[in-house]
């Protein structure tokens, strides 16, 4: 059969439609729809977005971390300043209760001495108003 200039035409008025079909066909499935990447891109600065938030959270937390623990240091410091305190106060009392026992002797020593001065000088107003 000899294929003229117009069995040619013929067939590639035939072959092309189906030819641009798979052409088209192939290309749907290689390159996404603008739809289809108009939602992905929605969604990727959604997760961007949600990302962005989360290490903001994040950077929170760690601040908060810190000052917990820096809390945590003045609280230990003032509690180690609370204990030397009362370990002062306790040495004060023991203090205070030795010069307690120390003044209760030292009176008890002075008493004779008071009362025999009290007697002297009753004896000397005695011996004045006498004369």
């Amino acid at each position: 059969m000899d294929w003229t200039l117009r069995d040619y035409f013929q067939a590639a008025e035939i072959l092309a439609p189906v030819c641009a079909a798979a052409v088209m066909g192939w290309l749907s499935r290689r390159f996404a729809a603008k739809g289809s990447v108009a939602a992905l891109v929605r969604k990727t600065e959604e997760i961007e977005r949600q990302l962005a938030e989360g290490e903001s959270r994040f950077t929170r937390l760690e601040s908060s971390i810190d000052e917990v623990g820096k809390a945590a240091a003045a609280a230990k410091e003032a509690a180690d300043e609370a204990a030397a305190a009362a370990t002062t106060i306790n040495d004060v009392r023991i203090g205070m209760a030795q010069l307690h026992g120390e003044i209760k002797t030292l009176n008890a020593k002075l008493e004779p001495v008071a009362h025999f001065g009290r007697v002297m000088l009753e004896g000397h107003l005695k011996m004045g108003a006498g004369q």
